[in-house]
């Protein structure tokens, strides 16, 4: 029996200091669990860091290699021949200014278009009776791109606002109009990789504001031959551009 006491206490003791050691393993393991939940916490805050710098590494070289115009966002444009045709006393000029916008392959182009003749003749009984005929336009186009890239064929959508004047239709009197109209078109334009880019277009439409075929015939005003009709008609050949 006074053995069995000293046993007891063993055996408690034992119980106890297995106790203690499961308790300090559960909390080692807690401890270890937060650790591990840290660690892929931070992994995943470098996978995103990561996917992030592969998106805009991607959205870069799109943009260097796939689009030509690069960096580039505005552009300037002039028919060459129609400067070249002209002299003091009759000819055009037509020129664009454009605003591209390669994230959606859109361009905004301003088109502006004067035309003029000095000296025409009235057909009437006073044949020294001379007087100037001019149309200016400018117009507000919007160019969706057809491809992946701001280059090759596109549709567009246009507004446009003329000024004529010129002899009105019988010889009467000289005067002015201004006209308002709304149309589309399709086009075509190749931009090289420095810069540099021509193209053609062709567009339809119609006057909605002004009065048309107010003005005599071509013959005694050739400064406003197109825009005096009531419809929209217009072919450009050999526009070239440069984009800064």
């Amino acid at each position: 029996m006074k053995l069995a006491l000293p046993f007891r206490s063993l055996l408690s003791a034992l119980v106890v200091t297995g106790f203690s050691m499961n308790t300090a393993a559960f909390a080692a393991s807690d401890d270890s669990a937060k650790r591990l939940e840290g660690v892929e916490e931070q992994l995943e805050q470098v996978d995103r860091k990561v996917d992030g710098i592969a998106a805009d590494t991607a959205s870069l070289k799109k943009s260097a290699i796939d689009q030509p115009l690069g960096a580039r966002r505005q552009g300037v444009e002039l028919n060459l021949f129609r400067i070249i045709a002209s002299n003091s006393d009759e000819g055009s000029i037509s020129g664009t200014y454009s605003r591209f916008d390669t994230e959606h392959n859109v361009e905004w182009a301003v088109p502006v278009f004067y035309q003029w003749h000095n000296g025409d003749r009235a057909t009437d009984a006073d044949t020294d009776r001379r007087f100037d005929s001019s149309t200016f336009n400018i117009d507000l186009h919007y160019r969706r791109y057809l491809g992946h890239r701001l280059d090759g064929f596109y549709l567009s959508g246009f507004s446009r606002l003329a000024q004529l004047h010129g002899m009105e239709d019988g010889g009467s009197k000289v005067s002015s109009e201004l006209k308002a109209g709304l149309g589309v078109g399709l086009g075509w334009r190749k931009i090289s990789a420095n810069g540099l880019y021509w193209g053609m277009s062709f567009s339809l439409g119609r006057y909605l504001v002004g009065e048309s075929e107010k003005f005599a015939d071509s013959g005694e005003n050739a400064g406003l031959e197109l825009d005096n009709m009531e419809y929209i008609l217009d072919v450009e050949f050999f526009k070239f551009g440069y984009a800064f």
